[in-house]
């Protein structure tokens, strides 16, 4: 639900922002389109894959190979984060997201490892599991709004842009 809202507003904020120009820098609308694109992409992928690995329907192996993707799918966001052209307005934001998705990539991918070591439904089992959501609810909860400031930030500039 925070990410669907988050989303909405800053799709909606960067929509009315026009074109910052200067050299090869892409536009707001550009860098918007393209980074919550791919945001989302990676998103759906953690959230779905966290289910089914929670809700052990696959083998461990099965499971392995869904990190490794949810892995794949982080570095590939990652790659692309580091390579594109930031509007200047946008810097806090992206900063945001790189920092979220290294969070992912480093910390709550490894902890979702960890799950597969114990026998599902066994108390060590629960216990990495309440460790896991603990652990990464907390910090994605906070980066989510700290990411959903920022674009508040966005839209309060894009705001002096239409009244100059």
């Amino acid at each position: 639900m925070k990410k669907t809202v988050f989303t909405a507003m800053l799709m909606t904020a960067l929509c009315i922002v026009p074109s910052c120009g200067g050299g090869s820098k892409v536009s707001l609308i550009d860098y918007n389109e393209k980074v919550i694109t791919e945001f989302n992409k990676v998103a759906e992928k953690i959230a779905s894959d966290r289910e089914i690995i929670f809700d052990h329907s696959r083998s461990k192996a099965e499971s392995e190979k869904l990190i490794e993707e949810m892995k794949k799918v982080t570095s590939d966001f990652l790659q692309m984060m580091n390579g594109i052209n930031c509007p200047e307005d946008a810097k806090a934001f992206h900063e945001a997201l790189i920092e979220l998705n290294q969070y992912q990539l480093n910390t709550m991918l490894p902890l979702l490892s960890e799950t597969l070591k114990y026998e599902p439904e066994s108390e060590e089992w629960y216990a990495i599991w309440r460790e896991f959501d603990n652990k990464t609810s907390e910090v994605v909860d906070a980066a989510i709004e700290r990411a959903t400031g920022l674009q508040e930030e966005l839209a309060r500039k894009a705001g002096s842009y239409l009244k100059n």
